[in-house]
């Protein structure tokens, strides 16, 4: 409600990270179904935003669910698609609504129309569901890093995801690697990767306690994944 007061590119970031929250209770309650459907709203809502912090993150949320239930986020995507065809695709970063006080001169919105929309499976193929999204997630990462080390983006978490999300991003991928047994080394690199990212996002903010506890469960499941190969 409150983000819907607020509106523009502002507003639909913070939808998104409602729905991402909501998303997660909402397998944790065993609705799967609708955890589908609040994630892929929470996508939506962070192309609107213009923000690739919060569509990474938003990506992240789609593949724990697709993990519970690879059929009910199927099925979200499917009727999130029909809704798009009646009614028209998210709007980019509506930034009129934004007061010019608060957003620097040079700023322009990234383009996420195209970014993150993941094919959907069929047959047994289904099972794969949280991998898509989860390579997703972290190809955006990559993309963006790379386009902002030659110069071709600004430095903001619209344009370049958080390195939270980064790390987020590479840690739910190599769970699935290591657990599936599908690329259990390629899962171990990458959870080497999200636990330097860590001690950046530590480094940069020696004082917060979330760093040092991300940090923490960041070497915890790089030890655990270690044990398993």
């Amino acid at each position: 409600a409150v983000a819907n007061v607020i509106g523009g590119s502002y507003g639909a970031g913070l939808r998104s990270a409602a729905e991402r929250v909501q998303a997660h209770s909402m397998v944790r309650a065993g609705d799967t179904a609708g955890a589908a459907r609040v994630a892929c709203a929470s996508v939506a809502s962070a192309r609107a935003g213009a923000n690739r912090t919060l569509l990474v993150e938003a990506l992240v949320s789609c593949a724990i669910v697709a993990r519970s239930s690879p059929d009910d986020m199927v099925r979200a995507e499917e009727e999130m698609a029909r809704c798009e065809q009646a009614h028209g695709p998210a709007e980019g970063s509506a930034l009129a609504d934004v007061p010019a006080a608060h957003l620097p001169s040079t700023h322009t919105a990234p383009d996420l129309s195209n970014e993150g929309r993941v094919e959907m499976p069929t047959g047994v193929e289904r099972a794969w569901l949280c991998l898509h999204y989860s390579r997703a997630a972290v190809g955006i990462c990559d993309t963006a890093v790379a386009a902002t080390a030659a110069g071709g983006s600004p430095v903001d978490d619209a344009h370049i995801p958080s390195l939270d999300s980064q790390a987020s991003a590479r840690s739910n991928l190599a769970r699935f690697l290591v657990e599936s047994g599908l690329d259990p080394a390629r899962g171990v690199a990458l959870l080497r990767e999200a636990a330097a990212l860590r001690r950046r996002l530590l480094a940069e903010r020696p004082n917060r306690l979330h760093a040092r506890r991300v940090l923490a469960i960041a070497l915890s499941n790089l030890g655990a994944a270690l044990a398993r190969v």
